[in-house]
């Protein structure tokens, strides 16, 4: 709740009295006690006479303590008293985009670059085009801003990517190595660049890029796995093999990177079994818990539309787990029920007997499917 909204003026301020505590509230600022401020602040307000210094003030004090929902309130406020003033306009654009609200960004972004061509102004709408997957938007902003500073390292990297992104490989290769022949030490475009000479096939050039950036202590996961993929591509499986091992150790969910680890170490003149098949091993146990994951994903959802007694949509979602699990077998009689309650004998009987033929007795829905069966048969026996 905005502190203007519920605030209560403390009675009418002369002007002398309106400086002093404004004076008052800029100290504690000063001195980070941006909650007193604020309540400082408040105490001079009167919602019938909106003051935008004082609106500004206290939109300056929530934005510093963290309080992004009333800052951004205040900001949106103040762009419509002040429209001229560019700092209530960028911070009302920096909070919105932090609320991942992209297209207030583009809005207020835009009605600021009519006046301005700001640098921060173009890269921060080129960002919220970015996340909108409006990635030619996004790239003519970010183009824009590197006409006023060609050589700003974070919009060679966003614009890069953006690029990659696109599939545009020549661009981003000639803005990465432009850049990098006046900063030929700054790792993410040193990064960039592999990653497009890798995407254009360029294993040899992709190889000797990632390898350097390792020699020169970069133990980044993107690196050792690219630089790991670029050595297979060119097939050196000894130098592949130990970077994805180390691309490995930074994050081990990845069951084709377990699987290329193996096949890397099956290449090798002598490879030893011990050092081959457990990383096959690896792969099956990642993949037996990824599919667990989703069947029992599609099996609770099924579960709760089987409790709400909708039938046709927990069949569905049991149809999909079993996509994932097949021989997993305690959704069988629960399909069974829904087909019965939905009208299809036979199917639901073959699923009772499918349960039955790989449940043992005292198993849930044992009992249950055991009586379904003989009457389900004995129902289809008297319909012919």
């Amino acid at each position: 709740m905005l502190l203007l909204a519920v605030c209560v003026p403390l009675g009418a301020q002369t002007g002398t009295q309106r400086d002093s505590l404004l004076q008052a509230a800029r100290s504690l600022k000063q001195q980070y006690k941006f909650d007193a401020a604020a309540q400082t602040l408040s105490a001079l307000m009167d919602p019938a006479h909106m003051d935008a210094e004082l609106l500004g003030e206290l939109a300056d004090c929530h934005f510093l303590s963290g309080d992004s929902e009333d800052a951004t309130a205040l900001y949106g406020i103040l762009t419509q008293m002040a429209p001229e003033h560019t700092g209530y306009r960028m911070r009302y654009m920096t909070l919105a985009y932090r609320a991942k609200a992209y297209p207030e960004v583009v809005g207020a972004g835009k009605e600021l670059l009519q006046r301005d061509s700001l640098l921060p102004a173009l890269t921060l709408v080129g960002d919220a085009f970015g996340q909108l997957g409006e990635l030619d938007s996004a790239l003519c902003y970010y183009r824009a801003a590197l006409r006023q500073q060609p050589e700003k390292p974070s919009l060679i990297v966003k614009t890069a990517d953006v690029l990659l992104r696109q599939k545009q490989y020549r661009e981003a290769l000639a803005l990465t190595t432009e850049f990098l022949e006046g900063n030929p030490t700054y790792v993410p475009v040193r990064q960039l660049q592999g990653m497009t000479y890798y995407l254009m096939g360029q294993y040899e050039q992709s190889a000797q890029a990632f390898q350097a950036l390792v020699d020169d202590g970069d133990d980044g996961y993107a690196t050792h796995y690219y630089l790991g993929q670029s050595y297979k591509e060119i097939r050196r499986p000894f130098l592949a093999a130990p970077e994805l091992e180390a691309a490995w150790q930074k994050d081990s969910s990845s069951v084709a990177l377990a699987l290329d680890i193996g096949m890397e170490k099956s290449k090798y003149a002598h490879p030893r079994e011990t050092e081959v098949l457990p990383w096959f091993d690896k792969a099956e146990q990642l993949l037996n818990e990824s599919l667990n994951q989703l069947y029992y994903t599609y099996k609770g959802r099924g579960d709760v539309y089987f409790s709400m007694s909708q039938w046709r949509k927990a069949l569905s979602e049991y149809r999909s787990a079993q996509i994932y699990k097949p021989g997993f077998i305690n959704t069988y009689p629960r399909m069974g029920y829904c087909l019965e309650k939905l009208g299809d004998k036979k199917g639901a009987l073959q699923w009772y007997q499918r349960f039955l033929d790989a449940a043992k007795p005292g198993d849930q829905w044992y009992d249950y499917a055991t009586q379904a069966v003989s009457d389900l048969k004995a129902a289809l026996f008297m319909e012919e």
